[in-house]
């Protein structure tokens, strides 16, 4: 049973989240190109001829003399490479989500793409604020599901009320990871709706 449970884990986990092989594969290309782009001004160095866009040994010369320049600039160009940096092995520890969550029950596992969650809290919303499925967006994410509500010119919405029924909603699909109403109503109404 063991060897089971843990092949469906590994299944829920590769169906909800996503391999950062895209990024890698860019990473790859840009290094690629770089290394490339410096062998190519190399030769042309070698061969007396003048630089595509730089010359190699200038610019190895200017990094090593950084004393001349202001400490702005340096703490500036210090500060954009740190971030660049900090994105790159952030983006390579944490994986990848893709937009769906998990409703696990005890009889049944099953993935479900945000974009049907969101269409069956908007119907749920609509119902509830007794407005037009038209005047009802909703974004589901990784743990907050925002549900704007637009009301018909001069009407109001029960914010309550539609913050009880999308929470119920929320509640009955148990999904996984929890995800938490955010309700927004847009106070200018919409004409001729």
């Amino acid at each position: 049973m063991s060897d089971t449970s843990a092949l469906y884990r590994r299944i829920k986990r590769r169906e909800t989240h996503s391999s950062r092989s895209g990024l890698a594969i860019t990473l790859a290309v840009l290094v690629i190109l770089a290394s490339a782009y410096a062998v190519i001004e190399m030769i042309l160095h070698l061969a007396n001829r003048p630089a595509l866009v730089s010359d190699m040994f200038g610019v190895a010369s200017a990094a090593a003399n950084l004393t001349e320049y202001t400490v702005g600039i340096v703490a500036a160009v210090g500060v954009v490479v740190a971030l660049i940096g900090l994105f790159i092995v952030l983006a390579s520890l944490t994986a990848g989500r893709r937009a769906r969550h998990l409703i696990d029950t005890e009889t049944i596992s099953a993935v479900v793409d945000n974009a049907v969650i969101a269409s069956g809290l908007a119907r749920h919303a609509a119902e509830v604020g007794n407005i037009s499925p038209d005047n009802v967006t909703v974004s589901v994410s990784h743990r907050v599901a925002v549900v704007t509500l637009i009301p018909a010119f001069g009407g109001t919405i029960d914010k309550s009320a539609v913050v009880a029924a999308v929470q119920k909603q929320l509640d009955s699909y148990a999904l996984f990871p929890t995800v938490r109403p955010r309700i927004v109503i847009n106070e200018q109404g919409k004409r001729g709706s």
